[in-house]
């Protein structure tokens, strides 16, 4: 079954060896112009155009040149950065070139990422963490156990790859749930990579954190085995053990993970039932979204339209002379409520 890590995997094949180890280690405008001369590349003197999605400072352009496709990124990020951009850009390259069978693939994938276009950036983001990162250093330095902190910075300082872009692989190289938190200050996380167990949305940028926790601290003092929220404050959060190290007094790269890395770990605050936070639609007027209130005989909430919860029976409503929908009406009524409203 295609993935977005399966489909970047295969567009890796499309780069050979020596092409991958001097755009990780060597001058990566000269490797592009070594090694794909399909493709000519230029530096931008300013600009940042990275968002939640895609991470780079740059873009690809096949189209404003009628001579030849372009990568373009911004010579006023750090060398780490612009090296993840241009790799990022390369994935977009191949896709329309010798990787183009690859494009039916993504397209499959876009129905859960939110598009074909979002599952493309996803893969290109992939990629480039795999050009700049290989298996063989991630297994070197974290080998079979659980990940911590310190895999992180070491990885970082003896690779190429920038921090987020580390944080990227080491997530996904996790072997359990969990994520890798990058903190530039103490009240919301900077950056998060989760692992492909973590069956839980992401954790946004500029996301607060618990105040309370772990990570609040994280500038200040390590966390070992600590509880900690991940998503604190929003739904589908999730209690997990939390590692943390102090790089810098700017900078803090924490752990959460579902497996303590202590060796006798306290229990975890139970985390609320999954049914609790989540959108369920009626089942009698089909519409509307269950979300009002609580029943406490059925454990959940009413619905905001008809105000029926789970453990009222199914009424079999009449056709509406006026809109012909079978909707709720009011005792006596001869029309249904929303027509009564409209």
């Amino acid at each position: 079954m295609n993935s977005v890590e399966t489909v970047a995997v295969r567009l890796l094949e499309h780069v050979h060896e020596g092409a991958a180890y001097d755009l990780r280690f060597e001058d990566p405008i000269a490797a592009i112009n070594r090694h794909f001369d399909t493709v000519r590349i230029k530096a931008l003197p300013n600009g940042s155009w990275a968002n939640e999605l895609c991470l780079t400072d740059g873009w690809y352009d096949a189209f404003t040149d009628t001579s030849g496709p372009w990568i373009l990124f911004s010579a006023a990020t750090s060398p780490r950065r612009a090296r993840f951009t241009i790799v990022h850009e390369l994935g977009h390259h191949l896709l329309q070139t010798s990787a183009s069978s690859l494009l039916d693939d993504i397209d499959l994938l876009g129905d859960e990422n939110g598009g074909a276009e979002n599952a493309e950036e996803r893969v290109c983001n992939y990629f480039a963490g795999l050009v700049l990162l290989s298996d063989e250093q991630l297994h070197e330095v974290i080998g079979d156990g659980l990940v911590l902190p310190e895999h992180v910075i070491e990885l970082y300082r003896h690779g190429a790859a920038s921090l987020e872009a580390t944080a990227m692989r080491v997530a996904n190289y996790m072997k359990n749930a969990g994520a890798v938190v990058i903190m530039r200050s103490e009240t919301k996380i900077s950056f998060c990579a989760s692992s492909s167990f973590l069956d839980v949305p992401w954790w946004k940028r500029d996301s607060d954190v618990d105040p309370n926790g772990p990570l609040a601290a994280s500038m200040r003092r390590p966390a070992h085995a600590a509880e900690e929220t991940f998503r604190w404050g929003r739904a589908y959060a999730r209690h997990m053990y939390c590692d943390v190290l102090p790089v810098k007094s700017d900078l803090a790269v924490a752990i959460l993970c579902d497996s303590s890395s202590a060796g006798s770990p306290r229990p975890l605050t139970q985390d609320e039932p999954r049914w609790k936070e989540e959108i369920s639609y009626c089942m009698h007027c089909t519409t509307g979204e269950r979300t009002v209130g609580w029943c406490v005989i059925c454990n959940g909430p009413f619905c905001r339209e008809c105000e029926r919860c789970g453990c009222m029976p199914i009424v079999d409503n009449p056709r509406c002379p006026r809109c012909r929908l079978r909707s709720p009406m009011r005792p006596g009524s001869s029309i249904c409520r929303d027509c009564e409203l409209g």
